[in-house]
């Protein structure tokens, strides 16, 4: 058995390399490998409306954890469109404006973990209509919107709360991506606010478009004045 008295650093280390065999001395390094990141609250599908803005959020189980954002498998940047966020374990994608062209498939990637979501059911109105519509008795009037969603919406119109249904004039056209209203002959009771809505798995959109039909009310004649 080894005893040390009092001394130096130095005269320790001579001590011990002093014998039979010299004493080799060896570091090692303990390597803690931080845990795999995951989600802990994942990507949820979302419904917007045109011009409105998305926020697309997770969170991640450390707070360190670095993560990129794809747009359809395409890495996205920040710009103006484009906004990310850090906060503590929070990870968020703001998209600015959104338009018909943002209904994409969004993935938030973790390296270890990926997530992903549908951005979906989005309507345009032609920007004409947005401002509402005002027409004379007796004209047509058509009612146009492009619609786009993940998986493709249902699509329904009505009017004053009550579902718009085709007759001798009213027709209803509605095709992947696009629905139109044509109204023929129009009466002073076709005035109304009429609201298109695309519906899926994922949610809702809706949009509106405000129609004033002018003319003469029926049986009123112009009167000539007494003097």
């Amino acid at each position: 058995m080894m005893r040390f008295s009092h001394r130096t650093d130095e005269e320790l280390v001579k001590q011990v390399n002093v014998g039979r065999s010299e004493t080799k001395l060896c570091t090692v390094v303990l390597c803690c490998p931080e845990p795999l990141v995951e989600f802990t609250k994942p990507l949820e599908d979302q419904t917007v409306e045109e011009e409105a803005t998305a926020t697309l959020e997770c969170e991640v189980s450390r707070e360190n954890a670095e993560v990129q954002w794809f747009r359809d498998g395409q890495e996205i940047r920040k710009t103006k469109k484009y906004e990310m966020i850090i906060d503590s374990c929070k990870r968020a994608l703001i998209i600015h404006d959104c338009c018909l062209d943002d209904s994409k498939t969004y993935t938030c990637d973790a390296k270890e973990c990926i997530d992903s979501l549908i951005l979906i059911s989005l309507i345009v109105l032609d920007a004409k209509l947005l401002a509402g519509l005002t027409a004379k008795a007796g004209s047509k009037i058509e009612l146009p919107a492009e619609v786009t969603g993940k998986p493709e919406p249902r699509v329904k119109w009505t009017k004053a709360d009550l579902v718009l249904k085709p007759d001798d004039r009213v027709a209803i056209d509605t095709k992947p991506g696009h629905s139109i209203v044509t109204i023929a002959k129009t009466k002073r009771d076709d005035s109304s606010t009429y609201i298109i809505e695309a519906t899926n798995s994922s949610g809702r959109a809706t949009a509106t478009v405000d129609v004033n039909i002018l003319g003469k009310i029926r049986g009123q004649q112009n009167k000539v004045p007494t003097f």
